[in-house]
């Protein structure tokens, strides 16, 4: 949208085109009109979502179903079509100077400033009038005043008045072109005028300015070399310093020789297949001059003799600017035969021809709505493409990292019930040797045994701890290795082996016979580690699938507790 657009010019332009109320082109620009909300402000909205509009003027139920969205589809092509007969009308009041500011509505649904096209140019002869005054002496326009009130005459009358103000030089540009006038040449003149010619002298006028645009831009390269010369021999300047801007001058005038050659060889592929002997003649010799550009080698300055490699360098490209004027003046000639055809021909058939034209441009005009609205799919789905391939993305990362998780969490569980295991039968075993430990002592105080049997057999208990106490530490060790924030679930199954052991060394009556201390050191380890873990886990503030593990873990616990109270 352009800055110096405002809601009352937009306003205005509504209120010019008067469509009939509730017309399809009243009700979308109104609907259009209600996504402006702040005074004055049409930049801040740059694009408005076409689903968006056909949702308000044509409501959908939204059920996603194929009869919406084939709905949906027809709707767009008629928003389009609308749009286009909008555009269409407002580019006709703006060659009527009813819309001045060229508005309309932008291929992104907003009010902005349509683009003037060659079409619009060829419609309204516009373009014709700025080339006519540079090539055309004197038209007479014949038969127009028999047609009032016509818009096309209306445009040629403008032609004829500014044709008019030109004063002087009434030789008809034809005679400026040497030609002989054989068989081919009087046929061309007495062809009748037809749409394709019109097509054929826009893009010749269009060729014709950009020769000229060339020209010009030789001769002020030819003046700066001039001055250059100038202020090296006033002293001005150095010699180094002239020679240095000169050759820098050089490079940059032929690249830009280069780039507008290449431009208008391009425009001359569309005169291929033309016939027509003065535009053979014109496209031959520009296509000489024009292959010379690309193929001559860069000119260079001789520095001790500077002057006269100028004046080599200002000829060569005065050559240049003579082929270019003796082939735009053929270019000239066609136009101007053309557009005599044109004015001497009777209204009615000037009349169907720019109906012709009127047609080819309402086609053209909806050929390039239609290829907007393909663009506008197009980033649409490259961007829905680009959604789905980072989600794909994120989806395998999130299986691979699941998998992983699956993996660990089976070792880590196999893990705990290798612990569960070993506290049982840490439990199991401490439990018996309990049980010999006061059966020894009781004996020994009744003596129904020796003090020195006794202590024999407390060392044959000695030797069950030690390997108690490995076992003990093997628990220590497996227990570490489990994460627990990553698998706060296990802590269930941890917390019965816990309280097993806790249980076991505080409220059982134990003696404490030689070594025995050990045990209860290696035990208060595991407890200790165990205990470091519930305070991380305490952290956790979820736990997936608790209730299951829950139930699976409690059933463990309650058995283990079964066993160690036997």
């Amino acid at each position: 949208m352009d800055k110096s657009l405002t809601l009352v010019d937009v306003d205005t332009l509504i209120s010019e085109l008067n469509f009939k109320k509730d017309s399809d082109s009243d009700i979308l620009l109104k609907t259009l009109r209600t996504f402006y909300k702040a005074n004055n402000a049409l930049s801040e909205l740059r694009s408005i979502k076409s689903d968006e509009i056909i949702q308000q003027i044509w409501p959908l139920e939204g059920k996603n179903t194929k009869a919406d969205k084939t709905h949906l589809k027809e709707k767009r092509k008629l928003l389009s079509a609308i749009k286009s007969d909008i555009n269409k009308i407002c580019r006709d009041l703006f060659w009527k100077d009813k819309n001045p500011e060229r508005i309309g509505i932008g291929r992104f649904n907003t009010f902005t400033i349509l683009r003037e096209t060659k079409y619009d140019e060829v419609r309204h002869l516009k373009a014709e009038v700025r080339y006519l005054k540079t090539i055309l002496d004197d038209i007479a326009p014949g038969s127009l005043k028999k047609v009032k009130g016509d818009t096309s005459m209306e445009t040629l009358f403008k032609i004829r008045e500014a044709m008019s103000s030109q004063k002087g030089a009434t030789t008809d540009i034809e005679e400026n072109v040497i030609y002989e006038k054989d068989e081919k040449m009087l046929e061309a003149e007495n062809k009748p005028l037809s749409s394709k010619d019109l097509e054929i002298t826009q893009s010749v006028m269009d060729i014709r300015q950009d020769t000229l645009n060339i020209a010009l831009k030789i001769e002020e390269f030819k003046n700066f070399i001039i001055n250059i010369l100038h202020n090296i021999n006033e002293k001005t300047i150095s010699h180094e310093e002239g020679f240095e801007k000169l050759n820098v001058q050089i490079i940059k005038d032929k690249q830009t020789l280069l780039e507008d050659a290449a431009i208008i060889i391009q425009k001359l592929s569309v005169l291929d297949n033309e016939d027509d002997p003065i535009l053979l003649n014109a496209v031959k010799l520009l296509k000489a001059t024009l292959n010379k550009i690309n193929t001559e080698k860069e000119q260079q300055l001789n520095n001790e003799n500077l002057n006269d490699s100028t004046l080599s360098i200002i000829r060569e490209n005065t050559e240049i600017a003579k082929s270019l004027n003796e082939a735009g003046e053929n270019l000239s000639a066609f136009a101007h035969r053309v557009w005599k055809k044109m004015i001497a021909s009777t209204p009615k058939e000037f009349l169907e021809l720019n109906k012709k034209f009127e047609q080819i441009s309402e086609d053209l005009t909806h050929k390039r709505e239609e290829i907007e609205q393909a663009q506008i799919a197009k980033q649409d789905l490259e961007k829905e493409k680009t959604k789905l391939e980072s989600l794909s993305k994120t989806l395998h990362s999130e299986i691979e990292t699941s998998q992983e998780t699956l993996k660990k969490n089976i070792e880590n569980t196999e893990l705990v019930i290798n612990a569960r295991e070993q506290s049982l039968n840490i439990a199991e075993k401490l439990e018996n040797l309990n049980s010999k430990a006061l059966n020894v002592s009781n004996k020994v105080e009744s003596k129904e045994i020796s003090v020195t049997e006794g202590n024999f057999k407390l060392q044959e208990i000695n030797k069950d701890v030690e390997k108690i106490s490995i076992n003990a530490k093997h628990l220590a060790e497996s227990i570490k290795k489990i994460d627990f924030e990553e698998e706060p679930y296990l802590l269930e199954m941890i917390n019965g082996i816990t309280d097993n052991l806790k249980n076991l060394i505080e409220k059982r009556n134990l003696k404490a016979i030689v070594n025995f201390d050990k045990v209860i050191e290696e035990g208060l380890k595991v407890i200790e580690n165990l205990d470091i873990a519930d305070e991380t886990l305490s952290r956790q503030s979820s736990i997936n699938n608790e209730t299951n593990l829950k139930e699976k873990f409690n059933i463990l616990k309650e058995t283990s507790k079964v066993l160690l109270n036997k």
